[in-house]
């Protein structure tokens, strides 16, 4: 376990250099450097359930919470705290993660990894979508959403919890699907300040065990 947990902190901190690194070099937006963290780190995260064990992710999830108020206190990686927007993402994320793996693991490791997908995958596609056609936008708390953003959510959730159902050989009625991601994307329609990132992870591996049960 303690040299999965090292192997996962050297990859994490070598692909955060990376993104920094991209984003002094080709003067990418803080938002976009932001978002390829969210999907990479996701991805990485996807893998942890085959190597070590929940404790060790619960580990990796603690380390990654220090090392970020270390990073906002002392300005480490702009790549991730460099956007304009009130947020506390990237703490919610690394908590996100430690809550998964006491919830999910280590039975559920095909619904942890399906959180991982749509919080990395369908909540970046309604983030995307979201700032560049606000359709109907509404605010909550001063940050703003919009049904644009919302939609595009509810769609690729769909996709993934298709893609995830036919990989593992599951036959999901199409009703129950179109509720459990409707349902979803409510949820993180009503998040702020990147809360999101905790709950959607836990709260799609609990549907997931829920309606495959």
């Amino acid at each position: 376990m303690i040299l999965g947990v090292f192997a996962y902190s050297i990859i994490g901190l070598t692909f955060f250099f990376i993104i920094e690194f991209i984003k002094v070099y080709f003067l990418l937006r803080a938002e976009n450097s932001r978002k390829l963290i969210h999907v990479g780190s996701c991805l990485i995260v996807c893998t942890m359930p085959f190597f070590i064990d929940k404790i060790g992710i619960m580990i990796l999830s603690g380390l990654f919470i220090v090392l970020f108020v270390l990073s906002r206190n002392f300005g480490i990686f702009s790549s991730i705290h460099e956007v304009s927007r009130k947020t506390i993402g990237e703490f919610s994320m690394a908590a996100g993660v430690g809550i998964s793996a006491v919830v999910l693991l280590p039975s559920g490791i095909i619904a942890f990894v399906y959180g991982m997908l749509i919080l990395g995958f369908a909540d970046t596609s309604a983030n995307i979508i979201g700032s560049k056609w606000k359709i109907w936008e509404f605010k909550i708390m001063s940050q703003s959403k919009s049904i644009g953003g919302t939609t595009a959510f509810f769609l690729c959730s769909i996709m993934i919890s298709y893609f995830t159902a036919y990989y593992v050989g599951l036959d999901i009625k199409l009703e129950m699907l179109l509720i459990f991601c409707l349902i979803l994307a409510l949820i993180e329609a009503v998040h702020i300040f990147g809360v999101d990132n905790l709950s959607i992870p836990v709260i799609s591996g609990i549907f997931w065990d829920y309606f495959t049960y």
